[in-house]
């Protein structure tokens, strides 16, 4: 009895510990939101909280790496939103110094070029979908057979689609005087070939993630993401207050980017060994119903794609950069709210997923009553 209590008093202290440090993680990045943006403060008058909010991540990562530890439970959805908010902040942070430091024409050029992207991103047709459903079957048959062949048509198709948005950006760059007419062009370019080079970089290393996500481990690479992300953003901000050059700025996004997905596919390894390539032809792809499907998740792509990412475009064309500048201010705050919300809805999407093709929960009167609960949420959320 004494050492269950021991134990327990102990769990009690690690978690006020954690709370405490969360809880002054939060006033540091709230003190240096203010000392930035209301006193207008540089970095060296903000360096401790700077040296703090870069301490805090990477001593996570080490610690997590030392104990061999995973700091995810069944409350997946929680354990996304939680960093997220974080983020938030210093999303608001990197860009409003984006403003200020580089002006309105390099922060419209990189608006403009990432909702033209946005529109690439079209050629995709929703195969990402259409497979990661297929997956969650085999997940719940366990067929690892099944799974490394639909994980090795899910790698090939996006190498595809990376090549298709590598041919369409080559077509877009005719356009970008165009879009954007009072931007100089060797900025317009650049900032169009940073984007580029972004891009393909994502479609071809970002692969092994649908897995994490289809077995409700997205936790994982939420970690591995979050360090990143903080990284990136403390980066940006360093560039902005000590050495203003934009392509500079931009290049620590690709970085960071790369660098995340290069540690999922060493971890990838290490969590799935089971998960092996597997010579896959069109006729596998036919075969999987894949093209049927694919024209009802592109009407569902093309419609979000052009609500969500013409105005940028639209005002930039009409409105000029100042116009584009104040929407996009808009924008960051609107978008940063929905990847929170959607985040927290990952988790429930792999476990419909997984209730949808698990035979044995389909014949299941609970599981049934939990499945369109859970619909319901995610409905109303």
């Amino acid at each position: 009895m004494k050492q269950y209590q021991d134990e327990r008093t102990l769990q009690v202290r690690n978690r006020i510990y954690a709370e405490l440090m969360r809880i002054m993680l939060c006033v540091v990045v709230l003190s240096f939101c203010i000392k930035t943006l209301y006193f207008h403060m540089d970095l060296a008058q903000c360096m401790t909280e700077y040296i703090l909010m870069i301490l805090a991540p990477v001593y996570q990562a080490v610690r997590i790496r030392q104990t061999e530890v995973v700091l995810g439970t069944g409350k997946d959805s929680r354990r996304r939103a939680t960093p997220l908010l974080l983020l938030l902040l210093l999303g608001l942070i990197t860009r409003r110094l984006l403003v200020d430091n580089f002006g309105p024409q390099i922060t419209t050029a990189s608006q403009v070029v990432s909702q033209l992207f946005n529109f690439f991103s079209i050629a995709e047709f929703g195969v990402g979908s259409v497979i990661s459903y297929r997956l969650y079957e085999q997940i719940a048959a366990k067929n690892e057979e099944k799974i490394s062949k639909y994980m090795s048509m899910y790698k090939w198709a996006y190498r595809v689609v990376g090549l298709v948005i590598a041919g369409l950006a080559l077509i877009g760059a005719a356009a970008l005087r165009w879009i954007m007419p009072d931007v100089p062009a060797a900025t317009a370019y650049t900032v169009y070939g940073l984007n580029v080079v972004s891009t393909l970089c994502s479609y071809f290393l970002i692969t092994r993630r649908l897995m994490y996500t289809c077995t409700q481990q997205g936790y994982r690479c939420t970690q591995i993401d979050f360090c990143c992300n903080v990284l990136t953003s403390l980066a940006k901000i360093a560039v902005s207050l000590w050495f203003p050059n934009y392509v500079l700025y931009f290049s620590v996004t690709i970085f960071f980017n790369v660098t995340a997905n290069l540690l999922i596919a060493r971890r990838f390894r290490k969590d799935f060994p089971y998960v092996h390539d597997v010579k896959v032809t069109v006729n596998d792809f036919k075969d999987l119903g894949i093209f049927h499907d694919l024209r009802y998740f592109l009407v569902h792509r093309l419609s979000n794609t052009i609500y969500g990412s013409s105005d940028t475009i639209v005002t930039s064309r009409l409105g000029g950069s100042t116009q584009t500048t104040f929407l996009g201010n808009y924008n960051t705050i609107s978008t940063s709210a929905t990847d929170l919300g959607n985040k927290v809805m990952d988790s429930f999407a792999a476990a419909i997923g997984n209730i949808v093709y698990d035979k044995s929960a389909a014949a299941n009167d609970h599981d049934k009553q939990v499945f369109w609960g859970m619909d319901l949420f995610s409905y109303l959320f």
